[in-house]
């Protein structure tokens, strides 16, 4: 996994590797970078915000042949990734907010999309979408929550040694995955999630109620599991669900 493709300035690393493999037989773990992204996606069409030169913002081609109903794994296995980075540089308090983003405490420091193509029952191939703060600073104050390996630790870091780092981490995810040792990714995708097993306020976007909940586990389809203060076990999917401040009621992005 060490074929890169280094390009200045692109809309969409995903959109840029997604043509490509279309146009001819990408090999799997082919990186594309850019310095600086000019529509770079989060999910549901969210923008990802970087500052040009001071972050990772790249894609990543996979060919993982796994069933649909497993495909969450994949997700996971690039979660578990970013934090073992995380861990790697010595970042402290790095946990995974369901379903897609790096947390260091209350403020998110990465996050990822994963385009996937299906065949019948099988996902065939991924393009997965990057975005690691790791030397910017300054944010957009449209992004109250947001932080970066620097603004944490005060160290400046090189690109591309925490590219290196990254890639070796899911390799070892990857395998993981391959090998179908899918509990221990979903055990260790458990023990790292934000706000795992303690009391805290959500928001159910249906009705915009806000109520107190227990995050205690994530469906193998990836639904988030929730055990209410009545005991009621309420299960979401991606966008059913916000997770709000205690002080505010606003939620967290």
């Amino acid at each position: 996994m060490e074929s890169t493709i280094h390009l200045k300035t692109i809309g969409s690393t995903n959109d840029y590797l997604a043509k490509l493999m279309t146009e001819e037989q990408v090999p799997e773990g082919t990186v594309v970078i850019a310095d600086y992204q000019t529509a770079g996606r989060g999910q549901t069409g969210n923008t990802w915000e970087s500052a040009k030169g001071e972050n990772l913002t790249f894609s990543m081609a996979l060919y993982p042949d796994i069933p649909v109903a497993s495909s969450f794994l994949l997700s996971q296995a690039v979660s578990l990734a970013l934090i073992d980075t995380l861990d790697h540089f010595s970042i402290p308090e790095s946990q995974i907010k369901w379903p897609n983003d790096i947390y260091v405490g209350d403020n998110k420091m990465a996050g990822f999309i994963i385009d996937q193509t299906v065949v019948g029952d099988k996902v065939t191939s991924a393009v997965v979408g990057i975005g690691l703060n790791v030397n910017q600073k300054d944010f957009s104050k449209a992004l109250p929550n947001a932080t970066s390996m620097a603004a944490v630790t005060g160290e400046t870091y090189r690109l591309k040694d925490v590219l290196k780092v990254f890639r070796t981490k899911f390799t070892v995810r990857y395998n993981e995955l391959l090998n179908e040792e899918a509990e221990d990714i979903r055990r260790e995708y458990t023990e790292r999630l934000f706000r795992f097993g303690s009391m805290y306020p959500y928001m159910a976007i249906s009705d915009g109620a806000i109520f107190n909940a227990i995050i205690t586990g994530v469906t193998p389809k990836g639904c988030l599991q929730l055990r209410l203060t009545d005991g009621t076990e309420r299960t979401f999917a991606f966008k059913e669900l916000r997770f709000v401040y205690y002080s505010t009621g606003l939620s967290l992005e």
